[in-house]
């Protein structure tokens, strides 16, 4: 799934940069328009389930008792915490997107990075993710992919500030981003475990807290570059997720020793 999602963005990057530069306004609307639209040919052959024949009222009060029983189990919690802080956001993707001038590099140049290099790089991230999760169980993997990824993160302000380095830094923060999704997708579908009765709430409830740290950093990293430049934007990401990689990591290191307490006494 996050293949395709990477896949598609990186070929949308590409073909609207393009439509952008060479074609007006209103043909560059109406070729994108029909390009999103086009997926909804397939909707009539799909299988649908039957109309819900149940009161509004009487979804609304279902869904909200579904809420309360979920907040009620501590791997649940635990998913959204480690989700919900900026731990593997790596939202420098959406921020270093509008600053290829930066680097002195065209927009043909960040159109086609943006495009074919993050495609490539967030499909070799997706792709490492099956090896690296039978190193370690998948809440310590995210977090160790956020702080590794903070670590490279950290790494890039020694670049010069040249399209090169430009490429290398928006590949790179693609392809830990790519990562740290698929292992939260891994981290979700195994909290939800099989023949959950709740699993489509669970699903949207824990993937959506991963949602919210890509928001809010882009503050953060927006507050960095005004201090100081780019280098800034990527010290203050770097800064944050290690030191929420670290603190998460203690938090799970407390929960472990805690079952296993309770388990023995």
């Amino acid at each position: 799934m996050t293949i395709g999602n990477v896949g598609g963005f990186g070929l949308m990057a590409i073909c609207c940069n393009q439509l952008v530069r060479h074609l007006s306004p209103l043909t560059v609307a109406l070729v994108l328009g029909t390009t999103i639209l086009l997926p909804t040919v397939a909707f009539p052959f799909m299988q649908a389930p039957g109309p819900d024949r149940r009161l509004a009222s009487e979804s609304f009060s279902q869904f909200f008792g579904d809420l309360v029983a979920l907040v009620k189990r501590r791997d649940v919690l635990v998913a959204i915490v480690l989700f919900a802080a900026p731990a593997a956001t790596f939202s420098l993707t959406n921020f270093l997107g509008g600053r290829g001038s930066d680097f002195d590099a065209s927009p043909g140049f960040v159109g086609l990075v943006g495009g074919i290099g993050v495609c490539a790089g967030g499909i070799v991230g997706c792709l490492v993710f099956p090896g690296l999760s039978r190193l370690m169980p998948l809440r310590p993997l995210y977090l160790t992919v956020g702080l590794v990824g903070a670590l490279a993160t950290l790494g890039l302000i020694l670049l010069p500030h040249t399209p090169a380095s430009y490429a290398i830094v928006l590949i790179t923060e693609n392809l830990f981003q790519s990562l740290a999704i698929t292992t939260s997708i891994a981290v979700t579908f195994e909290t939800i475990g099989r023949n959950n009765p709740l699993a489509s709430t669970t699903f949207c409830v824990i993937g959506s807290a991963y949602g919210v740290p890509i928001s809010y950093m882009l503050y953060v990293d927006a507050f960095g570059f005004a201090r100081g430049g780019i280098s800034g934007s990527l010290a203050i990401d770097a800064v944050t997720g290690i030191l929420a990689s670290a603190m998460l990591g203690l938090m799970l290191l407390w929960l472990a020793s805690k079952g296993r307490n309770a388990r023995t006494a």
